[in-house]
């Protein structure tokens, strides 16, 4: 009985299996990625003996035997010396699974071994995983790379709400598919050169210029080899982070300017309001050569659940 009374908390290491995923290695390609999720919990030895139903020596719950501690000496030692061994069975049980400690580390190794063997098996048949949704699959512009840089910088649910080729390349058509979306990530392709921003702020026709401190530009395609990165707003430029106007497409204040003047042209004075590294010119993000150039395709993206959640407040105000 020394074992159980010197008991004071019970400790509970439990292990589960997060939904299984797929990750990109550059050598491998897509790879199986488990991951094990550690579950722990601390109860006092009462509350966790009393979840117990103790053998039929002891024909009551736990809970209720507690009870006998009321009792005299002598009337607890003639109740419990009926079920001494069992309880002594129990308690040595019970030591086992408290005195355990985290085993992650174990079941970590576990699982990656047999996720090794299952894609090397699933390489060896030649077999893929089939093709995943993902926050931009719409994008004619985004390639798998690009959207994990991007889902990596702007983490949600990204959906489609404008493609200048399909919608009109021109600002109006921008404007009426995209004002008043909430958070929007547009992506452009001028040339051989893929590039964008991202505001949280909705865009709007107002002629203002609006703050967002969260702001910033991306490159994710360079011909001139620069490689993908993101370009957050200057912070003394943050109360002027974007430009709403009626015959302009989405404006990052002069960094880029979609249907800029009612033309079908992207505009980019890169470093004027967002952060530019040593060694990059203005006209880095449209190739380096001219800071206007021709827009062959324009991709603006909102997140599905604020679609979702500005369709139905106006539907309520209706």
């Amino acid at each position: 009985m020394g074992r159980v009374e010197a008991l004071k908390e019970v400790r509970s290491f439990t292990y589960s299996l997060e939904h299984p995923s797929f990750n990109f290695d550059h050598q491998k390609g897509e790879v199986f990625v488990p991951k094990v999720i550690e579950h722990f919990s601390v109860e006092d030895v009462f509350t966790f003996l009393s979840h117990w139903q103790f053998p039929d020596t002891l024909s009551k719950d736990f809970p209720e035997f507690l009870e006998t501690l009321n009792r005299t000496v002598s009337s607890w030692e003639e109740t419990i010396s009926t079920s001494l061994y069992a309880l002594e069975e129990e308690a040595v049980g019970a030591e086992e699974a408290v005195g355990a400690e985290s085993r992650l580390a174990e079941v970590k190794e576990k699982i990656a071994q047999q996720a090794q063997a299952f894609n090397k098996c699933a390489t060896e048949c030649g077999i893929r995983p089939a093709s995943r949704p993902h926050s931009f699959a719409d994008s004619v512009l985004v390639s798998r790379e690009g959207n994990r840089l991007l889902t990596s910088w702007y983490p949600g649910k990204w959906k489609l709400i404008f493609r200048g080729t399909r919608d009109g390349m021109s600002a109006r058509a921008f404007h009426s598919k995209c004002d008043g979306k909430g958070p929007t990530v547009t992506v452009v392709r001028c040339g051989a050169n893929i590039f964008g921003g991202h505001t949280s702020v909705s865009w709007a026709s107002s002629g203002d210029h609006m703050r967002d401190d969260s702001a910033s530009v991306f490159l994710l395609r360079s011909a001139q080899g620069i490689q993908p990165a993101r370009f957050p707003v200057e912070e003394q430029k943050r109360p002027k982070a974007v430009y709403h106007r009626i015959d302009y497409g989405p404006g990052f204040t002069g960094d880029i300017y979609a249907f800029k003047g009612g033309s079908t042209n992207c505009s980019s004075n890169f470093g004027y309001a967002y952060q530019r590294p040593a060694g990059l010119e203005f006209s880095s993000l449209t190739g380096g050569e001219q800071m206007e150039v021709p827009m062959t395709e324009i991709e603006v993206f909102a997140l599905g659940e604020e679609i979702t959640r500005r369709s139905g407040s106006r539907s309520s105000a209706a």
